[in-house]
């Protein structure tokens, strides 16, 4: 069953990717920033199946990928401040 959901997990961060591109075409293109950070998730989660001896989750992978994710939230937070001051 585990495998099973580490496969969803890369299914859906792929659909988002695509999603979010369809939506940075027609609606806004910071969407792109995000479709590709997306892509950056399913290649991570996939990369984490497919190599079984490389933990990608832990230790200083773990460090990187967090880091980041983090990176990521705080440009989300940076853009919507952005935009509410803009309001």
């Amino acid at each position: 069953m585990e495998n099973f959901t580490q496969y969803l997990f890369v299914l859906m961060w792929a659909i988002m990717a695509v999603y979010l591109f369809m939506k940075g075409i027609k609606v806004d293109k910071i969407c792109f920033v995000y479709s590709v950070f997306f892509l950056f998730m399913t290649g991570w989660y996939l990369a984490d199946i497919i190599y079984t001896d490389i933990d990608m989750m832990h230790g200083s992978l773990g460090w990187v990928f967090r880091g980041i994710v983090g990176a990521v939230l705080l440009f989300t937070i940076i853009v919507a401040a952005l935009k509410r001051r803009k309001k």
